[in-house]
Protein backbone atom coordinates (compact mmCIF):
# COMPACT_ATOMS: atom_id res chain seq x y z
CA UNK A 1 0.00 0.00 0.00
CA UNK A 2 1.71 3.50 -1.27
CA UNK A 3 0.68 6.38 0.92
CA UNK A 4 0.74 9.84 0.23
CA UNK A 5 1.35 11.66 3.00
CA UNK A 6 4.23 14.90 3.83
CA UNK A 7 7.27 13.89 6.31
CA UNK A 8 6.05 15.36 9.21
CA UNK A 9 2.65 14.82 9.49
CA UNK A 10 1.30 13.50 13.07
CA UNK A 11 -1.66 11.41 13.33
CA UNK A 12 -2.37 8.34 15.70
CA UNK A 13 -2.91 5.07 15.83
CA UNK A 14 -7.19 4.18 16.07
CA UNK A 15 -7.60 0.94 15.26
CA UNK A 16 -5.30 -2.58 15.51
CA UNK A 17 -6.53 -5.42 13.32
CA UNK A 18 -3.90 -8.43 14.52
CA UNK A 19 -6.03 -11.13 12.14
CA UNK A 20 -5.07 -8.93 9.21
CA UNK A 21 -2.04 -7.70 10.52
CA UNK A 22 -2.79 -4.01 10.00
CA UNK A 23 -3.54 -0.88 11.56
CA UNK A 24 -5.50 2.41 11.27
CA UNK A 25 -3.79 6.07 11.36
CA UNK A 26 -5.72 8.55 11.72
CA UNK A 27 -3.87 11.95 10.79
CA UNK A 28 -4.61 16.00 12.21
CA UNK A 29 -6.68 16.77 9.39
CA UNK A 30 -9.12 13.21 8.88
CA UNK A 31 -7.12 11.55 6.59
CA UNK A 32 -7.08 8.14 7.40
CA UNK A 33 -4.41 5.35 6.29
CA UNK A 34 -3.54 1.73 6.73
CA UNK A 35 -0.72 0.17 7.21
CA UNK A 36 0.54 -3.38 7.10
CA UNK A 37 2.86 -4.36 10.20
CA UNK A 38 5.50 -4.90 7.63
CA UNK A 39 5.19 -1.32 6.67
CA UNK A 40 5.98 0.12 9.84
CA UNK A 41 9.28 1.23 9.08
CA UNK A 42 7.76 4.03 7.62
CA UNK A 43 6.11 5.46 10.85
CA UNK A 44 8.29 7.19 13.02
CA UNK A 45 7.46 7.48 16.59
CA UNK A 46 6.73 11.23 17.96
CA UNK A 47 7.02 12.08 21.51
CA UNK A 48 5.80 15.62 23.17
CA UNK A 49 7.43 16.66 26.31
CA UNK A 50 6.32 19.80 27.87
CA UNK A 51 7.23 21.95 31.16
CA UNK A 52 5.27 23.94 32.72
CA UNK A 53 6.17 27.46 33.88
CA UNK A 54 5.21 26.35 37.16
CA UNK A 55 7.29 23.21 36.98
CA UNK A 56 11.02 25.68 36.59
CA UNK A 57 13.00 26.37 39.56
Amino acid sequence: MEQEFLIGELGRITKINMQDKNMEVEFDDDKRAWYLFSELEELELAYAITIHKAQRK
